[in-house]
């Protein structure tokens, strides 16, 4: 519920930490399932949620995600308003 939890989940699901080489013995286990899960969508779902709550990390984020097509279609105009959005809230209006 936390805007920089959802914006470090939604990161987490684009680019999945790397796999110790200690946990290949693990291969069914829950840890290494969710390390290796990859889903684009949910990350874009979850930093458009957190890029709402106004908090600049995730906004800068989402619109990179917006101007690259990640987990969705690829928006650029969109993306410059979250970005210029973004720039006046961290000047502080």
């Amino acid at each position: 519920g936390s805007e920089a939890g959802e914006m470090d989940l939604a990161r987490r699901l684009v680019r999945p930490p790397r796999i110790p080489k200690d946990a290949e013995i693990l291969r069914e286990g829950a840890l290494v399932l969710w390390h290796e899960r990859h889903d684009l969508a949910a990350a874009n779902l979850l930093m458009s949620r957190a890029a709402r709550m106004s908090f600049v990390p995730a906004m800068k984020d989402y619109a990179q995600m917006l101007r690259e097509g990640i987990g969705c279609e690829k928006d650029p105009h969109l993306a410059a308003d979250i970005e210029w959005q973004a720039e006046e809230l961290g000047k502080g209006k």
